[in-house]
C-alpha cells in the first residue's frame, strides 16, 4: 500500500483495506484482435472540368485498401453556382462493387448549352452512405466546373467592383474599368457619374467621358472623380457610376454600374464598446468595461449605459448602477464602466450580464457594438500537460510519491514562483520536503535533494516531516516554515522552521508549536498541515485535526492565532469547519488552504471525502468563503450541498483517484497547485488556473 493513501484514509476515518489501495499497486494486461481495415471510396479528383458545349462528362470513383467484400456508395450532384435543370442535369445514384473487384466505377452527369454570357459555373459531387466494410475517405466531395463558351471575342466590360469606397479627404477617386473574356479589335465603352445622397458639385464633381482599348488590350482602363472635402459632420453619401454604349463588338458585363460611397471624415464619431464579449473571474471584485469614441471627435457627445442581469442576477452576483459617460470637443480617450462582481460563494456556473449604450447625443452614433455580453466564469482551467511536479527516478528521495505543495509567487514579494512540497523515498517510506522552482507557475525545476528532513532518533519528528506551509517576509527576507512532524509512534505535530534562502532551513528550538489537545477533544487525535497568515500583527492559523488518531477519528479544520509565530491560542469556537452529512465531504474536511484577498474576505481550498457502504469516494477539493475567518459558507450547488471545484480526471488519467492539499492564489487569474493520484501507481502536483 502507498504511504500516501494510508496517511489520506487515517484522515478520512477509513481502515487501511481498500480497493484504490491495490489500484495503486499495479497494473494490468489487455489484449485486442486487429480487425481488417474498411475499404475507402473516393473521387478519383478534387475537381473535373467540362466544356459547356461538351454535352457530357464522366465522374470517377476510386476503391481502395480492403478488397473481400461487396460494398456500394451513393453519389449526388447538387448546385453550387450552376443550376440544375439549367446548366446541367441532376444526378444520383448508388455504385457497386462486388467482391475482390477494385476497378473504378463511373457515373455521368450531362452539360446543357445556352447562349448566355455568365462565366464558369461549378457543380458540387458528392458521395454518401458508404455500406457496411466501407468508408468514405479524404475525397468525398468534389467539383466539377461547366466552361463557359458564350463569351464574345471582342470582350465584355464592366467595373472591377459593384462599389467603391473613399475618404472625402482623398481629392480624387480613382475608377477601374475592366476588359474580360476576349480582347479581339479595338473597343470603347462610355462612362458616367450621376447624384445619389451625394451631389456634384458640393461632394464630388460630376464627370464623364469614353474609355477604349486597343486591339489585343486586355488591361484595366481609369477614370477619376474629384472628391470635395467639406468641414460639416455628415453620414456618409453616394453617387452612381453607370457604363454605356460599348462600340466595336464588346458587351457590358453584369456589373456595368457601380455605387461610390464618399466617407465623411469630420464627424461626431461613434460610440461602442470595445467588444462584444467580457469575461471575468468569478473571485475578481470587479471589472472595468471599455467604451471607446472612434471615427471622429467633433463636439462634446455622450451616451447612456445600463448592465441587466441576464443569468446572473443584479445583487446577488454583480452590481452596476446605470449611468452616463461623456467625452469633451476633440476626446477620443476610451472611458470605463467599473461593474462590481459579488462572491456569493453558490456554485453556479458561467453566468452573464447583459451590457447596453443607449441614447447618444451631441450627434455621435452608436457602433456595431452597442449592446455586449459580460460572462463571470465559475470554472476552473487544468493545465494541459499535468502533473507538472513527478516522482523522481528510482532509489531518489521521492521516486515512490510527490505531494503537499506550498507555493509562493512574485506577489509575495520572490523573484519567481518557488514550491516546497514532500517525497517519499519507495525503499525507506520516508517522508522529506523538497524545494523546486519556476518561471511561470507552469514549467518546474526540483532542488537535487531535499530541504528538511526527519530529526534525530527520539525527536517528536524522527518518523517523517511533511505538510510544508511557507510564508515570507520581504522587509526581512525570511521564510518560515510550519510543516507536519511524525513521532515514532506516528503521531503528528506541527512545527516551524526558519530560512534565508528558501532551500537551507534551521528547525525552531521551541518544536513543536502546536500539539494535540486534551483527551476527549475534538483535536486530541492530532494536528497538521497549517495555513498561516500574517494579518498585520497577527499570525493566523488554519490545521487540520482529528479527534482519535486511527481508522475511526473524525477529521475536521481548526483556526489559532498567535503573537509570534510560535505561541499559539486555538479558537475556543473549534471545529471553524465540518463535514456536511450526504455531500462530497461528508467523511471529513482537512488540508485547509487559506488566502486573504481583504481585510474581510477569506478564501479556503480544503479536502473533503464520503464514504458509502464502506467504501471511499475518493478525496476531492472544496471551496469556502469566510469575512472573518472564523464562520465559513462552503461552495455549494443548487441545493445547497457542497461541491467540490473539479472533477477527477477521465478514467485511466494521472487524477482519476483522488485530489488534496493545494495551495493556491486567489487573484486573477487564480492559480492553484494540488496533489492527485490515478491508477496505475500515477500522480504528482497538477496545477489550474481559473479565468
Amino acid at each position: 500500500m502507498r504511504l500516501v493513501l494510508s496517511r489520506i484514509l487515517i484522515f478520512f476515518g477509513l481502515t487501511v483495506a481498500l480497493a484504490m489501495s491495490v489500484a495503486s499497486c499495479g497494473g494490468g494486461s489487455s489484449s485486442s484482435k486487429k480487425g481488417q481495415s474498411n475499404a475507402t471510396l473516393d473521387f478519383s479528383a478534387a475537381s473535373y472540368t467540362v466544356n459547356e458545349s461538351g454535352v457530357s462528362v464522366t465522374i470517377s470513383v476510386t476503391r481502395t485498401d480492403r478488397m473481400s467484400n461487396a460494398i456500394f456508395v451513393d453519389f449526388a450532384t447538387s448546385d453550387s453556382t450552376a443550376v440544375a435543370g439549367a446548366d446541367y442535369t441532376a444526378t444520383s445514384g448508388t455504385l457497386t462493387w462486388a467482391a475482390s473487384d477494385s476497378t473504378d466505377k463511373n457515373f455521368t452527369v450531362i452539360v446543357m448549352d445556352d447562349n448566355f454570357m455568365e462565366g464558369d459555373e461549378m457543380v458540387t459531387l458528392t458521395l454518401s452512405n458508404p455500406s457496411t466494410g466501407a468508408v468514405i475517405g479524404a475525397q468525398a466531395t468534389a467539383v466539377l466546373t461547366i466552361l463557359d463558351d458564350d463569351t464574345p471575342p471582342a470582350g465584355a466590360l464592366q467595373f472591377s467592383g459593384p462599389t467603391f469606397a473613399f475618404n472625402e479627404g482623398i481629392g480624387t477617386a480613382t475608377i477601374d474599368v475592366t476588359r474580360t473574356g476576349g480582347s479581339t479589335g479595338a473597343i470603347s465603352v462610355d462612362f458616367a457619374t450621376t447624384d445619389d445622397t451625394a451631389t456634384s458639385p458640393a461632394d464630388f464633381t460630376a464627370t464623364s467621358g469614353t474609355l477604349s482599348w486597343a486591339d489585343g488590350d486586355s488591361t484595366s482602363q481609369t477614370f477619376t472623380v474629384d472628391i470635395s472635402d467639406d468641414t460639416l459632420a455628415e453620414s456618409d453619401e453616394a453617387f452612381d457610376l453607370d457604363l454605356s454604349n460599348p462600340i466595336g463588338g464588346a458587351v457590358l458585363g453584369t456589373q456595368s454600374s457601380a455605387v461610390v460611397t464618399i466617407a465623411d471624415n469630420d464627424s461626431f464619431g461613434d460610440l461602442e464598446f470595445s467588444t462584444s464579449s467580457y469575461f471575468v473571474s468569478a473571485f475578481a471584485p470587479t471589472i472595468d468595461i471599455t467604451v471607446t469614441r472612434s471615427g471622429g471627435s467633433v463636439g462634446m457627445v455622450t451616451v447612456n449605459y445600463s448592465a441587466t442581469g441576464n443569468t446572473a442576477q443584479s445583487g446577488s452576483d454583480f452590481t452596476a448602477p446605470p449611468g452616463m459617460l461623456t467625452w469633451n470637443d476633440g476626446d477620443t480617450t476610451d472611458k470605463t464602466i467599473a461593474i462590481g462582481i459579488v462572491d456569493d460563494v453558490l456554485f453556479e456556473g458561467n453566468e452573464t450580464i447583459d451590457l447596453l449604450l443607449t441614447n447618444p447625443t451631441g450627434g455621435a452614433n452608436l457602433g456595431a457594438f452597442d449592446t455586449a455580453v459580460l460572462t463571470i466564469e465559475e470554472g476552473w482551467v487544468k493545465f494541459p500537460s499535468n502533473p507538472v511536479i513527478v516522482p523522481s527516478s528510482p532509489t531518489n528521495w521521492d521516486d515512490d510519491y510527490v505531494e503537499d505543495p506550498s507555493v509562493l509567487g512574485p506577489a509575495s514579494g520572490v523573484s519567481q514562483y518557488e514550491m516546497w512540497f514532500i517525497g517519499v523515498d519507495q525503499a525507506t517510506g520516508t517522508e522529506q520536503i523538497g524545494f523546486a522552482n519556476s518561471s511561470d507557475g507552469a514549467s518546474w525545476s526540483k532542488f537535487g535533494t531535499p530541504v528538511l528532513s526527519p530529526g534525530n532518533p527520539g525527536e517528536w519528528d524522527e518518523a517523517g516531516v511533511s505538510g510544508p506551509h511557507v510564508i515570507y517576509d520581504s522587509l526581512s527576507g525570511t521564510y518560515t516554515m510550519y510543516y507536519n512532524g511524525e513521532d515514532f509512534f506516528g503521531a503528528l505535530a506541527i512545527g516551524l522552521a526558519t530560512s534565508t534562502d528558501g532551500s537551507n532551513w534551521t528547525k525552531s528550538p521551541f518544536n513543536p508549536v502546536l500539539t494535540v489537545g486534551p483527551s476527549g477533544g475534538w483535536d486530541a487525535g492530532a494536528v497538521a498541515y497549517a495555513s498561516v497568515l500574517l494579518d498585520g500583527s497577527t499570525f493566523k492559523m488554519w490545521y487540520t485535526a482529528v479527534n482519535v488518531f486511527g481508522p475511526t477519528g473524525l477529521v475536521q479544520a481548526g483556526y489559532a492565532t498567535s503573537s509570534d509565530g510560535l505561541n499559539w491560542t486555538k479558537y475556543s469556537g473549534n471545529p471553524i469547519l465540518r463535514p456536511t452529512a450526504g455531500s462530497f465531504d461528508a467523511v471529513g474536511v482537512g488540508f485547509p488552504s487559506v488566502v486573504q484577498d481583504g481585510p474581510s474576505t477569506y478564501r479556503m481550498l480544503y479536502t473533503g471525502a464520503l464514504s458509502v457502504g464502506g467504501g471511499l469516494v475518493p478525496p476531492m477539493i472544496g471551496y469556502a468563503f469566510s469575512t472573518n475567518g472564523t464562520s465559513w459558507s462552503k461552495l455549494q450547488d443548487g441545493a445547497g450541498m457542497p461541491v467540490p471545484i473539479f472533477d477527477l480526471g477521465a478514467p485511466g488519467s494521472w487524477d482519476d483517484q483522488a485530489h488534496f492539499g493545494t495551495a493556491w492564489f486567489s487573484s486573477s487569474p487564480a492559480q492553484i497547485w494540488y496533489a492527485a493520484e490515478g491508477g496505475f501507481g500515477q500522480g504528482g502536483i497538477g496545477y489550474a488556473t481559473h479565468p
